[in-house]
C-alpha cells in the first residue's frame, strides 16, 4: 500500500454528499405539499355503512353510527342539523375519523313516531371541506314510517323578495300560542329559492308559520318577520301549498312609548310601533295641540304648543283601544334656535310640482315677502309667493313661474320669517339654486286600473326606497316629472283599511297582510327621456312600454 497523505474515505465523500442532497430535496417536496400530479378532490364524503340502517322501524337503539369513505368533519351543527319532531335538547353528535355518531342515550323518544335528522350542510370531508348536502337519517319507534310532506314557498310580502333561510314551523292544530312560547313540533328551513319541504309527517291538522328567527329561539319576537297560510292545514295526504306565503314584520300586541321628551314648546314621542291616533292630556283634560307632525309610518310624533307645560300626560290609542300612558315632565335644555333652509324639491317624494321648498325646525307663522330679496339670474323680481304644504307648517313652497336652467337667488333679511312662537331669523339667510332642466331627469306616466277599492301606487328604486306614491282607485293617470335616472319598479297596494299605508297581517286572527301587486318587469328611466303610455291593469299582464325620447 502506498501512502498518499489523503484520508481513506475521501473517494466516497462525494457520493454521500450527493445522496444527502437528494434525500433532503425529496423530503422537502413531500412535506411542503408540492405538486403531486393528482386531481383535486371535489367529491363529498360517501356513506359506506349505517348502524342501525337508515329508515329503520321499531327503533330502540341508544346511538346511531354513520361511517364514510374518508375522514369527515362537522360544521355549524346547531344551525344546520334539524331534528323533527323537535326534541327538548339536541342529541350529542360528534365525529371520530370516518364515523359520525349520534348519541341518543339521554334522549327520550316518543312511541310510534317517525323521526328525521337532517344535516343540511354540516357534513364535510376533513381536507377539502366538500359538503355532503342534505343527508338525512330517518327512523320510526313504531312499525312504519310516516311518509306525508308539505311543500311551499315564502316571499317577503311587501318587496316580493325570496324569503331565504326562514324557519318553517309546524304546530298541532289548537296550539295557537305556540309561536310565542313553545318549540314547534316539526320544522325546516327555506332554501335559496325561498322553498321548503317538511317530510315524514303523520296525518293530522297543523298550524304552519314561516319565521325569520334572528335570535334562533323558535319564537316570534319584535323585529322578526312572520308569515302563515290562512287556516289550519289538514294533512290527510301530501300537500303542496300553491300560493306563496307572504312574510311581514311582526307587530307586538303590546304597544309602549320608547322615548319621550318635553321641552322648547314641544313634546316628542316615539312608540315601538305605528299608532293610529294619540291623545295628549294636561291636568287630566284632553289638550288640543297647536300643530302635530309625524313621520310616514306614524311611530314618531312631535307636538308644538303655544306654551311650555311643566308636565304632560300622553295616552296612545289603537283602533280606539287604550295602549299605553306616560307622564312626562319638562326638561331643562338649551333653547332651540329657530332656523330654516331653502332647497330644491326634486329629491323629496311627492313635491315634484313645487320646485323650491323652505323647511323650518319650528312651525312657520309668516313670511314677510317685503324682506325677501328674490333674483332671477341678476335681475330682481317681485312675484314671489308662498304656501303651506304640510298641516304642521314646517314645509312651505316658494311659488314662482320658474324656468329650467335659470339661476335663482334668495336673500331673507333679518325678521323675514317668523315662527308661531314669535322668534324670527336674526341673520340674513341666502340661497342660490338652479332649477334643474328636464334634460337631466326622466319623465314617467302610468295609468293604473283597479277595482273600486282603495289602492296606493308606489314607484320604488333599486334600493327599495319609495320615491313617489299616490292614492288611486279605478282608472287613474299618474304623472311623475323629475325622476332621477335609474331602474324602478311600480307596485299597487290594496289599502283594505283605508289608512294610507301598507299593513302587515295578524297572527292571532291569522289575517294575512295587505296584498301588494308588482308591475311585471323593470322601468329603465333615462335622462331627457320619457316613458309614457304604460297601463298597470291588475286584470292583465303587460310588458313595460319602451321609453320615448323628448
Amino acid at each position: 500500500m502506498i501512502y498518499t497523505g489523503k484520508p481513506a474515505f475521501l473517494p466516497y465523500l462525494r457520493y454521500y454528499i450527493s445522496l444527502l442532497i437528494w434525500v433532503a430535496l425529496t423530503s422537502c417536496a413531500i412535506i411542503g405539499g408540492g405538486p403531486s400530479g393528482g386531481k383535486k378532490d371535489i367529491k363529498p364524503p360517501i356513506v359506506k355503512n349505517v348502524d342501525p340502517p337508515n329508515k329503520s322501524v321499531n327503533f330502540n337503539a341508544s346511538k346511531i353510527a354513520i361511517t364514510f369513505d374518508e375522514f369527515v368533519d362537522l360544521d355549524n351543527v346547531y344551525k344546520e342539523v334539524i331534528v323533527s319532531p323537535t326534541l327538548p335538547k339536541l342529541p350529542e353528535i360528534f365525529v371520530n375519523r370516518k364515523t359520525l355518531t349520534i348519541n341518543l342515550k339521554n334522549t327520550t323518544l316518543q312511541p310510534n313516531t317517525t323521526y328525521s335528522i337532517q344535516f343540511g350542510n354540516a357534513i364535510t370531508d376533513i381536507n377539502e371541506k366538500n359538503v355532503l348536502r342534505n343527508y338525512r337519517y330517518v327512523f320510526s319507534t313504531g312499525s312504519y314510517l310516516d311518509s306525508l310532506f308539505i311543500k311551499g314557498r315564502v316571499v317577503e310580502a311587501l318587496s316580493h323578495k325570496l324569503a331565504v333561510g326562514y324557519k318553517i314551523e309546524l304546530y298541532k292544530e289548537g296550539n295557537d300560542s305556540g309561536i310565542y312560547k313553545k318549540k314547534p313540533l316539526y320544522y325546516a328551513r327555506t332554501d335559496s329559492f325561498g322553498k321548503f319541504n317538511i317530510n315524514y309527517l303523520p296525518k293530522g291538522g297543523f298550524l304552519l308559520y314561516a319565521l325569520n328567527d334572528k335570535n334562533d329561539n323558535y319564537f316570534v319576537d319584535e323585529g322578526e318577520d312572520v308569515g302563515f297560510p290562512p287556516g289550519v292545514l289538514k294533512v290527510d295526504s301530501s300537500m303542496i301549498i300553491a300560493d306563496s306565503i307572504p312574510a311581514f314584520p311582526y307587530v307586538p300586541t303590546q304597544f309602549y312609548v320608547k322615548k319621550a321628551q318635553l321641552s322648547n314648546h314641544s313634546l316628542q314621542v316615539k312608540f315601538n310601533h305605528f299608532i293610529d291616533s294619540v291623545n295628549v292630556f294636561v291636568n287630566k283634560k284632553k289638550f288640543f295641540t297647536v300643530f302635530e307632525k309625524h313621520n310616514e309610518i306614524k311611530d314618531s310624533f312631535i307636538w308644538w304648543m303655544s306654551e311650555d307645560f311643566p308636565e304632560m300626560e300622553v295616552s296612545a290609542y289603537y283602533n280606539s283601544t287604550h295602549l299605553d300612558t306616560v307622564i312626562k315632565r319638562s326638561e331643562k335644555t338649551t333653547p332651540l334656535k329657530f332656523s330654516f333652509e331653502v332647497s330644491s324639491s326634486i329629491d323629496n317624494s311627492n313635491y315634484y310640482e313645487l320646485p323650491i321648498l323652505l323647511k323650518a325646525n319650528k312651525p312657520v307663522d309668516n313670511i314677510n315677502l317685503a324682506k325677501v330679496l328674490f333674483y332671477k339670474d341678476t335681475s330682481m323680481v317681485k312675484d314671489l309667493k308662498y304656501k303651506n304644504i304640510d298641516d304642521n307648517r314646517t314645509v312651505l313652497a316658494l311659488l314662482y313661474n320658474y324656468e329650467d336652467g335659470k339661476n335663482y337667488k334668495f336673500k331673507f333679511l333679518p325678521g323675514a320669517v317668523s315662527s308661531i312662537f314669535g322668534d324670527k331669523n336674526k341673520d340674513t339667510i341666502q340661497a342660490n339654486l338652479i332649477i334643474p332642466g328636464l334634460k337631466n331627469y326622466g319623465y314617467f306616466e302610468i295609468t293604473t286600473i283597479t277595482d273600486e277599492g282603495n289602492y296606493i301606487f308606489q314607484l320604488v328604486n333599486e334600493s327599495g326606497t319609495v320615491t313617489f306614491y299616490k292614492n288611486v282607485s279605478r282608472e287613474t293617470l299618474v304623472k311623475i316629472p323629475f325622476v332621477n335616472p335609474g331602474k324602478y319598479k311600480a307596485r299597487l297596494i290594496k289599502d283594505e283599511n283605508k289608512n294610507g299605508r301598507w299593513d302587515g297581517g295578524d297572527i292571532k286572527t291569522r289575517r294575512e297582510p295587505e296584498v301588494v301587486f308588482y308591475y311585471p318587469g323593470t322601468f329603465n328611466i333615462k335622462a331627457n327621456w320619457e316613458l309614457v303610455g304604460t297601463k298597470f291593469d291588475l286584470t292583465k299582464k303587460e310588458k313595460p312600454a319602451p321609453p320615448k325620447k323628448r
